[in-house]
């Protein structure tokens, strides 16, 4: 079910992103924030922070469908905006990362690098003092 909102908005849910991506075709977009991405995203998706969507438009494609999350909807509604102005075809998951992991989505964990050993230095011992 496709739910249209005052300004040509259209948002989908978790079990309507889900069938959408089946199709193929489709891209799932995170906007959110650098410091909430390295806790977990969705599997595969694309990542192009809000903010730099204007400077990155030639990381879309027009013959993609984009299924745009955030915590609370307000920056894919505005990301959403940005691309279907821009004549591309989105929608804002309503319920964010949630929704689509609660429908068949996978989460994945940014890889993390091991901080390096680093041996103390060797200490030559003191002579005793008797």
């Amino acid at each position: 079910m496709d739910y249209e909102k005052e300004g040509g908005m259209y948002m989908k849910t978790g079990v309507d992103a889900a069938a959408l991506f089946a199709q193929g075709n489709v891209t799932v977009l995170d906007v959110r924030p650098e410091a909430l991405r390295a806790q977990g995203y969705v599997e595969d998706s694309l990542y192009v922070y809000l903010a730099t969507i204007p400077d990155n438009m030639d990381k879309f494609s027009k013959t993609e469908t984009y299924l745009i999350y955030c915590p609370t909807d307000i920056n894919a509604a505005f990301a959403t905006e940005m691309l279907i102005n821009a004549g591309y075809k989105a929608f804002v998951v309503v319920g964010g990362m949630q929704s689509l992991l609660d429908n068949g989505f996978n989460q994945a964990m940014p890889v993390v690098e091991p901080a390096p050993v680093v041996e103390p230095p060797a200490v030559e011992p003191m002579p005793s003092p008797y």
